[in-house]
């Protein structure tokens, strides 16, 4: 790919982790911003994907403005048997970044579920896992951190990198080969130049 077309891309990468634009046809939109046609825009989007150089592109909710809570839960675990108690929890709808750390606790995942329902679900995670205790650590205070990789070429606000998030933490390996695999709401769309006729994003 030339030069320019490297450009281009790194550009459509930024708008696309900003949000679509709230129009019937969002990539004609960021085509005219851009000076390509919505047909040009889509093909260079589904490229992204199909290279692996984008994975996953969806639609983020509030969950607690949806009934929901979420909280991050960590537990100690043998290396001998992590996997194995990881493949016990990692199907479970309600977890989604679920991860290895160095030191202890060694295992760390989210949990999202419905306000009533939270203690319960954790309940079963816990009886899952056995005899390993599940320490349950909710949010205290909510800091909102805008991660948009890419913008500082484009638009530099920031003087020191940010911080990793996810399951890509200093000192951290994602178990999972997609650490989002247990959250509906986290799975990509088929793409389409109408969002409201087939989904918003890119994936199987």
């Amino acid at each position: 790919m030339n030069h320019a077309g490297n450009e281009v891309d790194a550009r459509l990468l930024v708008i696309l982790q900003q949000g679509l634009p709230i129009t019937a046809r969002p990539f004609a939109s960021i085509g005219e911003g851009l000076g390509l046609s919505e047909a040009t825009v889509l093909e260079r989007v589904r490229a992204l994907f199909e290279s692996g150089v984008a994975r996953r592109f969806g639609a983020v909710f509030e969950s607690g403005k949806l009934g929901y809570l979420s909280t991050l839960c960590a537990v100690d675990i043998p290396a001998g048997e992590l996997e194995a108690a990881t493949a016990r929890i990692s199907s479970h709808p309600g977890i989604t970044h679920c991860y290895e750390r160095e030191g202890h606790p060694n295992l760390w995942f989210t949990m999202t579920a419905l306000k009533d329902e939270l203690g319960l679900e954790l309940a079963r995670v816990s009886a899952a896992l056995g005899t390993y205790e599940v320490l349950n650590l909710p949010a205290l205070q909510k800091f909102k951190i805008e991660a948009v990789f890419g913008r500082e070429k484009q638009n530099p606000r920031r003087t020191h990198p940010l911080p990793l998030q996810g399951g890509e933490q200093e000192g951290s390996k994602t178990i999972d080969s997609d650490p989002l695999q247990g959250g509906e709401q986290e799975r990509s769309k088929t793409i389409n130049s109408d969002p409201l006729l087939g989904g918003v994003g890119v994936g199987s």
